[in-house]
């Protein structure tokens, strides 16, 4: 699997901070769209990462065949996909308001044998606020910023996969509508859990990270947080919002081979499991 995530990663590039921040909150409301389409069609609002078209859906559902509603990143639009994940119905974003969105949801879902009139875009906790929630069309974007993010998240898919593929109990990565926070998590310990992710940047970082957070925080002083050993992949521990050790991009985007970048995040993940199942209490076994 290590040999194959390396084959498959997509060489990762900076993206212009003020570009991130407007793709990652347009982002962020367009996939209310699939998130109100899955709790619609019985499921939850996080979805997966489905990499025929490079975005993330819903689980599948069943309609006169099998079918997945979806968001494109690469394209920046909504897909309606088949079996294999491929789209047989899209409707690209850009330009667009999420009004038109949820129209054409219906439209497209009622054409597979669902119930189109259930969608209404609604969510049920509270996101960025943008003028899109407003009414205005969502911004078109460089057409780079976007394929930029998508391999972000493809490479996480990849990496976050195998992570959690071997590594004990660690549930599949999702992507969580309501953060847009893409994690596995774990419970190694009894009221303990270790989240390993990917956000496209946040508040606090304006470039997209991967981490391996504990919640709650371990109970050490500042003076045994600057004993921690070093991290692998150019990580760093972070203690603001939450208690844990991160991978900027930035810290791999500087290497040029897909291969090395894959081994960077996937020594990062190794370097602060291991720590971070130290700072819980458990040994080395």
């Amino acid at each position: 699997m290590a040999n194959e995530l390396a084959r498959g990663w997509q060489r990762a590039e900076d993206i212009a901070p003020a570009a991130l921040a407007d793709a990652r909150t347009e982002l962020h409301h367009a996939l209310q769209l699939v998130a109100d389409a899955g709790r619609k069609l019985g499921f939850d609002g996080d979805t997966e990462f489905l990499s025929p078209i490079a975005g993330f859906a819903t689980e599948m559902a069943r309609g006169k065949g099998p079918f997945r509603v979806a968001l494109g990143i690469a394209d920046f639009a909504l897909h309606v996909t088949d079996r294999e994940g491929q789209a047989t119905d899209s409707f690209p974003l850009d330009g667009k308001t999420y009004a038109e969105g949820v129209a054409w949801l219906r439209r497209a879902l009622d054409a597979v044998g669902a119930d189109g009139a259930k969608v209404t875009g609604a969510t049920p906790y509270d996101i960025p606020s943008h003028k899109v929630a407003d009414g205005a069309p969502f911004a078109v974007l460089p057409a780079a910023v976007w394929r930029k993010l998508a391999a972000y998240y493809s490479n996480a898919w990849r990496v976050l996969t195998y992570v959690s593929e071997i590594t004990p109990d660690c549930t599949a990565p999702r992507c969580s509508s309501e953060t847009l926070a893409y994690e596995g998590r774990m419970s190694p310990v009894e009221g303990v859990e270790i989240a390993i992710g990917f956000r496209p940047g946040d508040e606090l970082r304006d470039e997209p990270f991967h981490y391996v957070a504990i919640f709650p925080r371990p109970k050490i002083g500042e003076d045994q947080l600057d004993e921690l050993d070093e991290l692998e992949g150019g990580g760093e521990w972070a203690d603001d919002e939450w208690f844990g050790a991160v991978q900027t991009g930035s810290a791999y985007t500087i290497y040029d081979s897909e291969s090395v970048q894959a081994a960077s995040a996937t020594a990062f993940f190794d370097s602060a499991l291991e720590q971070a199942r130290g700072l819980i209490g458990l040994g080395d076994d």
